[in-house]
């Protein structure tokens, strides 16, 4: 195998284009219901925050909770807020948020909007220095209307007007749109916004996937802000994270099913995951007790080996935890069926997304919809491509065939509004049900068995949810923790805020309720501690880290305040063999969570929780 070295050198620091060092300047920050139903715990929160290092706060200075009837305005709870952050020095991102009845969708009232604007700006703009405009108003949830960027950027001009006619110096934050969507980004440049904002803002979620897959969407937003003119101005993360909600067991149980139904029988198999190195497509971390239940254990192979995979050897492959695929894995796949294998698809809808190369190499993802479904003899529908069907279900069941071989409930937040079909089978293909779900006036497939018998054999097996599989085990948020972070820095984001500081859990199995870095009692869980390993190790003044990738591995480095050079290293998805060396003194090295690790010249094992090196002037990593 040809060797592949990574080496960064003390000059290679960020540096900006006029050749001042670029410096990282109170950059923790977290989410936090502050201003809601932890207000009363609020400063319990802010003395547990500072101990990780983070001096940020952002929550929602909701409209609703201000003006409850028209033209009274109740401030109490604010007030009590800001007394209590400013005696534990901790700087709040207020939102300005939603609407109230007699004004919705907020932006067909901008008058009344404005108003409110006015009203707790004017009263808090001279200690809150940045606003936020509007969250994910991306989402028709939020938005309360038909989604439309042109709309948005009616607003955002609107209340950047009048914040700026308050004080000038105000800086006014575009609202924290939910992932990195780029037409609805584009479409608000279009008309305008890039003048109407000082800060652009992204919520980068990953949920199925790892940090390393919010690079593509960095660059492409930086190109983006590049083609309209405004490239100068800085990007913050006001969301990202990942719930270590427990995996529901009810669609566990459907699995074994499925299984069993075709004959594979429960844990007599290692599981084969498609998880290519560079395009991605499952996450190791998701799933942890599905494989345990029904597998011996697991593989990673990547698309280039997908087509000589044995199903005697591996008769399950994860084709995809999420809604992307490679077109050009689709063939390979087949190949895959054909010699009797069952693939999996276990969030959303499968292939929605394609996932490909750019012209320089680098991965891009395209909306596709169904338009590469009929290849598998597979279908969908769904309420914003078909009248009448519902967005969210108001009931699930197991279907006919299955309703005696596993227990299943509605749970809260499981709705999918996402539904199989059968209009693409061929020959004596048979779409067999295993959740069924709806409303009053329809019925559908939510979790289903493609069982082929055409020009295609073998089977998949679809589950639609897109809430079910969206977590990971508290060890894996902790190590997604400081790679995010890392990896946003040193793409040029200036601030992130995690979502979210406090876990609520008062669902074990609901993904809002649990992404915490601390439970519910405050008490530390192990992202916390990573937390407050990497904001000691980078601290406020330390230049903008500089990255180096390769192979699957990520090398990063920068300069504290005191002159020490430290760097932080790690693979993105499985165990890497390489070996280590270094100029300088190696003060100390620690692991993801601060614990000592003994390092030395030659063999290293690199995984997927970071290592942190303190002291050397350069690294040389090779493999």
């Amino acid at each position: 195998m040809m060797c592949r070295s990574l080496l960064l050198g003390a000059a290679l620091l960020g540096v900006s284009l006029c050749g001042q060092v670029e410096r990282l300047t109170d950059q923790y920050a977290v989410c936090a219901h502050v201003s809601r139903g932890e207000l009363a715990i609020a400063a319990d929160e802010f003395k547990v925050m500072k101990q990780a290092g983070i001096r940020w706060a952002r929550t929602d200075f909701d409209w609703n909770g201000i003006e409850r009837k028209k033209g009274e305005w109740h401030f109490n709870h604010l007030d009590k807020l800001m007394g209590i952050a400013e005696e534990h020095d901790i700087n709040i991102l207020p939102i300005l948020v939603y609407h109230v009845e007699w004004a919705k969708p907020a932006w067909k009232h901008l008058d009344a909007w404005g108003e409110y604007v006015r009203q707790v700006v004017t009263r808090y703009g001279k200690k809150l220095r940045y606003w936020e405009v509007f969250n994910e108003p991306n989402l028709q949830g939020f938005w309360a209307d038909e989604v439309s960027g042109e709309n948005y950027t009616k607003m955002l001009k609107h209340t950047y007007e009048i914040i700026k006619s308050i004080d000038p110096d105000i800086q006014v934050l575009y609202g924290g749109v939910a992932g990195v969507p780029h037409k609805f980004i584009e479409d608000t440049f279009k008309a305008g916004a890039g003048a109407y904002f000082d800060i652009m803002n992204i919520h980068p979620y990953q949920w199925t996937s790892i940090p390393e897959s919010m690079l593509p969407d960095f660059k492409r937003l930086q190109e983006t802000m590049d083609k309209y003119g405004i490239a100068n101005k800085p990007i913050w993360i006001t969301e990202v994270g990942w719930s270590t909600a427990k995996p529901v067991t009810g669609y566990l149980g459907a699995y074994k099913a499925a299984f069993e139904y075709l004959g594979i029988k429960e844990g007599q198999y290692p599981l084969a995951e498609l998880d290519d190195p560079f395009l991605g497509n499952c996450s190791q971390t998701n799933h942890a007790s599905f494989r345990a239940d029904h597998f011996t254990n697991r593989i990673a192979i990547g698309f280039d080996q997908l087509k000589d995979l044995d199903p005697a050897k591996y008769p399950v492959l994860l084709a995809s935890s999420n809604e992307t695929f490679a077109e050009d894995g689709i063939e390979p796949l087949k190949a895959y069926l054909n010699k009797g294998g069952v693939a999996l698809f276990t969030r959303g809808l499968p292939f929605y997304y394609n996932i490909a190369k750019d012209e320089q190499g680098e991965k891009v993802r395209q909306y596709v919809g169904e338009a590469k479904l009929a290849q598998l003899h597979m279908a969908w529908d769904a309420w914003w491509t078909k009248k009448g069907l519902p967005e969210w279900e108001t009931w699930q069941r197991p279907a006919d065939e299955f309703k005696d071989k596993f227990e299943f409930k509605l749970l809260r937040g499981h709705a999918h509004g996402r539904f199989m079909v059968d209009r693409n089978l061929k020959g004596n293909d048979k779409l067999i049900p295993v959740i069924i779900g709806g409303d009053d006036t329809y019925q559908g497939n939510l979790m289903a068995i493609y069982k082929f018998d055409s020009d295609l054999k073998g089977a998949i097996i679809v589950c639609t949810t897109m809430r079910a599989n969206e977590c990971v085990p508290e060890d894996v948020q902790a190590a997604h923790l400081p790679r995010t972070y890392l990896l946003a820095f040193a793409s040029g984001l200036k601030r992130v805020f995690w979502y979210n500081f406090r876990a609520s859990e008062s669902n074990p199995t609901e993904r809002e309720d649990n992404f915490g870095i601390v439970h519910r009692d405050l008490s530390a869980k192990p992202s916390f501690i990573a937390y407050q390993t990497l904001s000691k190790l980078c601290p406020s003044g330390s230049t903008q880290p500089t990255m180096t990738r390769g192979k699957g591995v990520t090398l990063v480095n920068w300069t504290r305040p005191d002159g020490v050079k430290v760097w932080a290293l790690w693979s993105e998805r499985d165990k890497v063999q390489a070996t280590i060396a270094w100029e300088g003194n190696l003060d100390n090295a620690v692991n993801y969570l601060g614990s000592p690790q003994e390092l030395k010249p030659g063999k290293l094992i690199v995984t997927t929780r970071c290592i942190y090196l303190v002291g050397p002037t350069s690294v040389d990593l090779k493999y």
